[in-house]
């Protein structure tokens, strides 16, 4: 019977395989080299598209505007936004939305909520609880 050798493997460094491993690290870098090229390239493109997008929208917004009438109030003054800080001039006018478990009054001035009680829940004065009141807002933090 023939006695089985133990094979040793070793890495030789000889001429060519330093050669090959030349060869595998420049492909390496040359492919990240020109992918990274077209990538800046690509990126160039989307910006200049989506700067192209964001000219035309801005200019349909503008034409959209143009075509937006101003409407003015009786006394000659432009219709103010409903979130403006300052009141717009007239008279306050309420109006009452209730049932049998809430009451909200509604202001014409922006018509937001002027007040919301609830009625069948009593605060600690026993009165209605107000969820919400234009100058007396309860904090609840």
């Amino acid at each position: 019977m023939p006695v089985p050798h133990k094979f040793e493997l070793q890495m030789n460094f000889d001429r060519n395989t330093v050669i090959g491993f030349i060869l595998l690290g420049a492909l390496f870098f040359g492919f990240f080299y020109f992918t990274r090229q077209q990538q800046g390239e690509l990126q160039k493109q989307r910006a200049y598209q989506d700067s192209v997008v964001k000219a035309k929208d801005s200019l349909t917004r503008l034409n959209q505007q143009k075509q937006i009438p101003v409407t003015t109030d009786s006394s000659g003054v432009a219709a103010i936004d409903s979130n403006a800080r300052f009141p717009r001039q007239g008279t306050e006018q309420l109006a009452v939305v209730e049932n049998d478990l809430i009451k909200v009054v509604f202001t014409n001035k922006g018509g937001q909520p002027k007040v919301v009680e609830l009625k069948r829940f009593k605060g600690p004065d026993s009165t209605n609880v107000k969820l919400a009141g234009t100058g007396n807002l309860v904090k609840l933090c």
